[in-house]
């Protein structure tokens, strides 16, 4: 790597020099056909400017979050930031309707890396104004106009690029310190395995920008390949995920990933005429990461969309963490990916025994380059033999400098040793073994819950839970079990007393307070005599050892609700539709209302007695995304399209029924996606 490459300001100088007319990015402002292309010569002219206004405030050297929607803006932010030597904080924009619950989170981002700015866009400044307290500033770079003056500093490797904030948590946020050559050196490991083929865009993209899955996997890996990225918002693959695979097909896409779940939900949703509309040929790499990956999405994703041109080879897994900047293994082109299965048993006890008969795994690939990889008994810190579970550490160039502002943390994380003293390594708190070169994810020493793609600290969770009145203080464990297909998340709480306590509705308010305020979806609440949760002898809760509990109900259980979703029958586009217009003006609002609780009993699990259509979906453990399943569910029966805004403001099936009637009365929306390739018994997401 020579040194003309060894920070990312040189990169995005020599693309504009040497390509100063030929796209870099392209963000589909609709999602779709409304593109808003910037070249390598507009984007460093717009960095420039835009760090040379960031200079002039005097931020050089100072931290500034970045809160911003999808969209090129955030990009000429970021670079303006590396231009001006400011040090970045990428940060998720909230949800309008959930701005006062996550303005928490990103005043403690701003107290952790003790930001002087948030930089976002005049269009969401107004909901950021809290955010300007004291000596941090908010600044609309969209506005920013003036003409690049002065020198920008000189950027070494060694220098901060950028935090990468690690954890869901709001009480203890951890921002990894990335500095401009651990990430270029980063790229460089993730560009070798790819060996993408000329033409075509090189990645198309709907995972955010804020991530780092988005961020080095996508923009950062453009930057250093030189090759265009097309990108649309996570909002618009949520509305309709099938946005994601057309933009793959029209812009001849050779590079694209995202986590588990999104693969999954489109081998469910798509058509046959979905499909045969699509033009997959070009896909050379389709990258899982960001969480669990299940063998059964592969096999159905590929076969679904084989009619496509889709090639099963182009499936590659992949395993990295935002310490890093992304990535750590990756799938050889000769092994795309590799799944094989173990015995579940000696698995459990932390040996891996091929079994023909066992549990499948999807191999994460393996290591590359400078890098050094080793699988590592967290209590001894002795090196394991191949086949042997035990804890991910991992040196090399890549690795990214330790916690902001927390030496202590970082010294045990970045910079550990083999009980024989060699190192320092990291230690990534995640579970797995080798198989020859092969490295096998099995879980996480660390209690992170990782929920399609977020990394969610399960005290936030747990402090949502202990809200409630019923609810002992300190005594409620949050952790996902492995539901076969996908990972979800399990609350089990201690209560005050059972003597009066109406168990079914602690449950149902438990279950919706979590929906609402983390947008999770809770596959069971459990409320327990106190007592009854497994703690250490320091009185510390054992979450891995409640997942135990839970599927053998080891402990003393007042009640559990447990969402178990399951879909209906398939049916035909628009069949609801003229049943509801045979019936009586009078009638068509009940038999609809009948007919969506039926999708809500499927959806969550619940028995349709239990539920009321006056009642917020949350409170049956309906998250943002089963919420925009059920939107295609409408369209597709009802030929009503249903804002997907409205979907997200807690609703009830009595307003959404009022919607459909509505609709009943205009032209049937008739690009609904049929639940295809999907049994009765299997879940939704």
């Amino acid at each position: 790597m020579g040194s003309e490459s060894s920070t990312l300001v040189a990169l995005l100088r020599r693309n504009a020099e040497q390509r100063p007319d030929e796209v870099a990015y392209v963000y589909l402002h609709d999602g779709e056909l409304d593109e808003r292309p910037i070249t390598w010569g507009q984007l460093a002219t717009r960095a420039r400017q835009v760090g040379s206004a960031l200079q002039a405030r005097g931020l050089s050297g100072q931290r500034a979050l970045l809160v911003y929607p999808a969209g090129l803006a955030f990009l000429e932010a970021f670079f303006g930031c590396l231009e001006a030597g400011v040090v970045a904080v990428p940060a998720e924009l909230p949800e309008a309707r959930r701005l006062l619950k996550t303005l928490p989170r990103l005043q403690a981002l701003i107290t952790d890396s003790t930001a002087r700015a948030v930089l976002t866009t005049s269009d969401a400044a107004p909901g950021l104004e809290a955010l300007r307290v004291g000596q941090v500033d908010l600044l609309c770079t969209d506005q920013l106009t003036e003409a690049a003056v002065g020198q920008s500093p000189d950027t070494s490797p060694s220098q901060l690029a950028f935090l990468q904030y690690t954890s869901g948590s709001t009480a203890r946020p951890r921002g990894a310190m990335l500095s401009h050559g651990s990430l270029v050196a980063d790229v460089d490991l993730l560009s070798r395995p790819l060996f993408m083929r000329p033409g075509g865009a090189g990645s198309v993209f709907w995972v955010p920008l804020h991530h780092d899955m988005g961020l080095v996997g996508h923009v950062l890996l453009g930057l250093y390949v030189q090759r265009e990225s097309v990108f649309l918002s996570p909002e618009a693959f949520l509305a309709r995920p099938m946005r994601w695979l057309e933009a793959v097909s029209r812009h001849r896409g050779r590079l694209s990933g995202c986590p588990n779940f999104a693969y999954d939900w489109c081998a469910r949703i798509a058509t046959p005429e979905q499909v045969a509309a699509l033009d997959l040929s070009d896909w050379d790499l389709a990258v899982s990461g960001a969480e669990p990956i299940r063998p059964a999405t592969l096999d159905r994703f590929a076969q679904t969309f084989a009619p496509a041109g889709f090639r099963r080879e182009a499936l590659t897994a992949c395993y990295g963490l935002a310490e890093v900047g992304v990535f750590v293994t990756g799938s050889r082109p000769e092994a795309r990916p590799r799944i094989a299965t173990f015995d579940g048993d000696t698995l459990e006890r932390g040996e891996a025994t091929a079994s023909p008969t066992g549990r499948p795994l999807v191999g994460c690939g393996s290591s590359w380059g400078e890098q050094d990889l080793r699988i590592v008994d967290p209590e001894t810190r002795l090196e394991q033999a191949g086949g042997v579970v035990g804890e991910v550490w991992v040196r090399g160039p890549h690795v990214g400098l330790g916690y902001w502002d927390k030496p202590e943390q970082s010294e045990r994380t970045f910079r550990a040793r083999l009980a024989g003293g060699e190192g320092p390594f990291l230690r990534t708190g995640d579970l797995g073994f080798l198989a020859g070169e092969e490295f096998f994810f099995t879980g996480r020493l660390k209690d992170a819950l990782v929920l399609r793609g977020r990394t969610v600290a399960p005290h936030d969770v747990e402090a949502t839970a202990e809200r409630h009145r019923a609810v002992r203080r300190g005594c409620v464990a949050a952790f996902c079990v492995d539901l076969g297909d996908r990972e979800e998340l399990v609350v089990a709480a201690e209560v005050r007393g059972a003597a009066d306590l109406d168990a079914e509705a602690v449950c149902a308010e438990l279950m919706e307070s979590i929906v609402d305020e983390h947008s999770l979806p809770v596959h069971a609440v459990v409320l327990l005599q106190p007592g009854q949760l497994p703690r250490t002898t320091s009185g510390k809760t054992r979450r891995l050892a409640c997942r135990t509990f839970f599927e053998l109900r080891g402990w003393k259980e007042l009640a559990r609700r447990v969402s178990t979703r399951a879909l209906g029958a398939i049916d035909l586009p628009g069949q609801a539709r003229l049943s509801a217009l045979s019936l009586p003006v009078d009638r068509r609002r009940p038999w609809v209302i009948a007919t969506l609780l039926e999708e809500v009993a499927g959806l969550s699990g619940l028995e349709l007695a239990s539920l009321a259509a006056e009642v917020p979906l949350t409170r049956y453990g309906v998250d943002s995304l089963g919420a925009l399943w059920l939107r295609h569910r409408v369209e597709h029966l009802f030929g009503v399209d249903v804002p997907t805004v409205e979907l997200l403001a807690r609703p009830t099936v009595a307003a959404l029924a009022d919607r459909v009637v509505a609709g009943l009365n205009e032209p049937p929306r008739m690009q609904a996606v049929a639940p295809a390739n999907v049994t009765h018994e299997e879940g939704v997401l």
